[in-house]
């Protein structure tokens, strides 16, 4: 039940902007493409560290989802 409200949450665009500024570049760069957390933060200019944070909280809302060593964007 937790899962379908953050996907609620989120699933209206104008919801989308109470996104952190790193995950709404994270989610830009990755509309591209998949990519590595090195390759999200050359594209970014956002630490690793914070970049690694943001997509944590990108996994839970069902945003991104790891492949080997890259990030897909789901929606």
């Amino acid at each position: 039940r937790e899962e379908n409200a953050a996907e609620d949450f989120f699933a209206n665009p104008e919801e989308e902007s109470s996104l952190s500024t790193e995950s709404q570049k994270i989610l830009e760069i990755l509309q591209k493409g998949d990519a590595s957390v090195d390759e999200l933060s050359e594209q970014s200019g956002i630490s690793a560290g914070e970049i690694i944070s943001a997509l944590i909280g990108l996994e839970l809302l069902h945003r991104v989802r790891k492949i080997g060593s890259n990030y897909h964007r789901i929606r």
